[in-house]
């Protein structure tokens, strides 16, 4: 999508020869490509952010953890459709895909949970979910399988 509208950006150029114009899609090119969001833990002080991440400086304010239950990994089922009409539109001819999202979250109720990390592998996801888990002394539980297990 940035990289889209900084093409259209680039009109100015192309149509008017102003150099300080081309400065403009530049700079969003460069900040698109840079940047990236985050989410940091401080297992210390018990506090999470969640923040963008811009040429090495971080963004976003630091919250504390409240008390929660335990920390948990959730699998979901993504579905994408791509559909291309090339005749009448009651013919649609497309592709659809499925793919898994991992989320680990620290859970207390359905109202108060925070989504930390989300993963397409689940035993990236798992790795990291234990690590979450063993650094904040609280229960995992792997709610991507039925019935849900506790592992720690």
């Amino acid at each position: 999508m940035f990289a889209f509208l900084s093409l259209i950006a680039l009109i100015p150029i192309i149509n008017f020869g102003h150099y300080a114009y081309g400065l403009i899609p530049i700079l969003i090119i460069i900040l698109s490509f840079s940047s990236y969001r985050i989410t940091e833990i401080d297992f210390t002080e018990r506090k999470y952010r969640e923040g963008y991440m811009f040429f090495g400086f971080k963004t976003g304010e630091w919250k504390a953890i409240f008390d929660f239950n335990y920390v948990s990994i959730l699998g979901k089922e993504v579905r994408t459709q791509h559909i291309r009409t090339l005749g009448p539109l009651k013919n649609p001819t497309g592709t659809s895909e499925s793919y898994g999202v991992y989320e680990i979250r620290l859970f207390k109720s359905i109202s108060q949970r925070i989504i930390l990390f989300s993963f397409s592998s689940h035993k990236k996801a798992l790795k990291i979910a234990r690590f979450v888990a063993q650094n904040l002394d609280a229960n995992l539980l792997d709610a991507t399988v039925m019935p849900p297990v506790f592992l720690i």
